[in-house]
């Protein structure tokens, strides 16, 4: 058996219950640690990683939360009479080929979600938290809303399910997907050279988060930089030096936690008090009108 093999089917074995209860001690672990190196922190560094910490502590309370919400969307989405492939289409596909083709899949839905996300003000507010980190690092991953995957894993039901893919094959593979967007948040200078369209570097993603115009809305893709390329989203001029970080977006836990709800509750006031402004200009006009 292959070390790959040996690999995924260990992953395949551990159960959500058992991952959960690793990455918490994981990351209790990280947290003792830095505690101990705290000298050799700046200030930035060390509330930036506390502070993921605690997103991915708090995330990992309520993963049984968000299994319930995507189950029944599911559900609802099963119901819907939604033509799909036969699966036997896949068959004769061989393993490797499978999974390349899974993996860009999800990584174009990934993409259509992610600049959604960016351009929409209403879902802003959701991928704004994963942006408001102003030190990048490998626990900038773990640094999102819980309604963030939610509304990821909504866009595989939309965009994919009708495909009939065998979403099995990644099994083993979707840890290496963790690690890779790990590596992409790393503070290292590397492009990859002649891959750099090929698969995402650490010097692609950083520009993702650089809090400069006009880098905002760019390096979409997760894994494969070419759908940006393609659909004209690219942007690596060289070295980043840029800061890091989102305006206005807090970078405290409770307050990230809380920040898409009381931002959605700014934008439906505002729309109120627009249509509001409207009709009394609408009201107006008509009593000019009629005098």
């Amino acid at each position: 058996m292959s070390a790959l093999n040996v690999i995924t089917h260990w992953l395949q074995k551990i159960d959500g219950t058992s991952l959960m209860l690793l990455a918490s001690a994981v990351v209790l672990a990280v947290t003792w640690i830095a505690h101990r190196c705290r000298r050799f922190w700046s200030d930035l560094a060390f509330e930036s990683c506390f502070a993921n910490l605690l997103m991915i502590l708090m995330n990992g309370a309520l993963a049984p939360l968000f299994a319930i919400l995507v189950g029944c969307a599911e559900a609802f989405y099963g119901r819907l009479p939604i033509p799909h492939l036969d699966p036997a289409i896949w068959q004769g596909f061989p393993v490797w080929i499978l999974m390349g083709l899974v993996l860009l899949a999800i990584d174009f839905s990934d993409y259509w979600n992610h600049r959604l996300m960016h351009y929409s003000r209403w879902l802003w507010p959701i991928h704004a938290i994963h942006h408001s980190d102003p030190h990048p690092t490998v626990l900038t991953t773990g640094r999102v809303h819980l309604l963030e995957p939610f509304v990821m894993q909504m866009s595989y039901l939309i965009l994919l399910t009708w495909l009939s893919l065998p979403f099995e094959v990644l099994g083993g593979i979707a840890g290496l997907r963790i690690l890779h967007n790990m590596y992409t948040h790393m503070d290292l200078d590397w492009d990859h050279g002649p891959l750099r369209y090929l698969i995402a570097s650490p010097r692609f993603h950083r520009w993702h988060h650089a809090d400069e115009p006009a880098a905002y809305g760019k390096n979409l893709a997760n894994i494969f930089p070419f759908l940006d390329v393609i659909f004209g989203t690219y942007y690596v001029p060289g070295t980043c030096r840029a800061e890091m970080g989102a305006r206005r977006v807090p970078t405290r836990a409770m307050d990230m936690v809380a920040w898409p709800i009381l931002e959605w509750n700014r934008l439906i006031k505002r729309r109120l008090h627009k249509r509001k402004q409207s009709n009394n200009t609408q009201a107006m006009a008509t009593n000019t009108s009629t005098v």
